[in-house]
């Protein structure tokens, strides 16, 4: 598996980013081959970081690719990328899914 994590300053309205983030660009990743996950986290103070995991470094790299397209139409004088950090998962835990009877 392979993440991407960015690091965000928001100008703008922290949750008419968040809803723009969930409907507009989440649909855009989950379609991307490899695609595992996505979170968008508010970490306070105007700040966020996302979470993006993919099965393969092709899905990792064509994320960067659409994020950076979906911020510049969508999110520019909003948000900010500070940095971004990218590379191999190298472990993880994963909860079973549990179903009550």
């Amino acid at each position: 598996m392979h993440a991407t994590i960015r690091q965000f300053k928001v100008t703008g309205n922290m949750e008419e980013v968040a809803r723009t983030i969930q409907d507009g660009f989440t649909p855009l990743i989950e379609r991307i081959p490899g695609f595992v996950s996505y979170h968008w986290i508010e970490t306070g103070n105007g700040r966020a970081i996302s979470v993006s995991i993919f099965e393969t470094k092709f899905g990792e790299e064509e994320s960067n690719r659409v994020a950076s397209e979906f911020a510049r139409k969508n999110l520019t004088g909003k948000v900010l990328r500070t940095d971004m950090q990218e590379g191999p998962v190298t472990a993880h835990l994963r909860k079973k899914n549990v179903s009550i009877a």
